[in-house]
């Protein structure tokens, strides 16, 4: 990570989705993970919710690779 994205603040490192969903990038137990989380307030701060998923990064990789079939699948239903 540049010198620039370690000074971040942790809220400015999390990419806002829509409706206090945001995606990070963290590690747990030294691995990378890309959490897909809802997130809430109390108190003034933005605390995660239960509602998400953490991907590991070969399950982001897979998960790009597939993108055009998604949205093939998303177009069947318009």
């Amino acid at each position: 990570m540049s010198d620039q994205a370690s000074d971040q603040s942790e809220e400015e490192r999390k990419i806002l989705l829509g409706k206090e969903k945001y995606v990070s990038v963290s590690k747990f137990k030294g691995k990378k993970l890309i959490d897909i989380r809802e997130y809430y307030y109390k108190d003034g701060d933005l605390k995660p919710g239960r509602k998400g998923i953490a991907l590991t990064v070969e399950q982001w990789r897979e998960l790009k690779n597939h993108i055009s079939d998604i949205d093939n699948l998303i177009a069947l239903d318009d």
